[in-house]
């Protein structure tokens, strides 16, 4: 994890607020709610719900698009090929063991907030 942090801010981003939670499978839910009807959704809620999650608030310009940019692909063989220095292509083990989620756009970040830090 800590080679995440880095590359986090090796990229530029602040850290604003860190903490670690075990996701409930109702609060998994509602963050992955655009997911749902995925082939993978089940999996997804129930990896991510499976131990302690380190949750981060980052800051920066534009920080959701510039997240997406640095964290690559989701599937971590794609990444490796399309974009080897982002986070997924150096740490990811699979689809869902994708070593970082994040909102895919500004109305996710304000809900998964909302749901994990108040």
């Amino acid at each position: 994890m800590t080679d995440i942090v880095s590359q986090l801010e090796s990229c530029g981003f602040t850290i604003k607020e860190t903490r670690d939670v075990e996701l409930s499978s109702e609060i998994a839910s509602q963050i992955y709610a655009g997911k749902a009807g995925e082939p993978f959704y089940d999996d997804l809620v129930n990896h991510m719900t499976s131990g302690t999650c380190k949750v981060l608030v980052l800051s920066d310009i534009d920080a959701v698009n510039k997240l997406r940019k640095h964290i690559g692909p989701a599937d971590p063989e794609q990444a490796q090929v399309e974009a080897p220095d982002t986070i997924r292509a150096k740490f990811a083990s699979s689809l869902i063991q994708n070593a970082i989620h994040a909102p895919s756009n500004p109305e996710d970040k304000e809900t998964t907030y909302q749901l994990l830090f108040n």
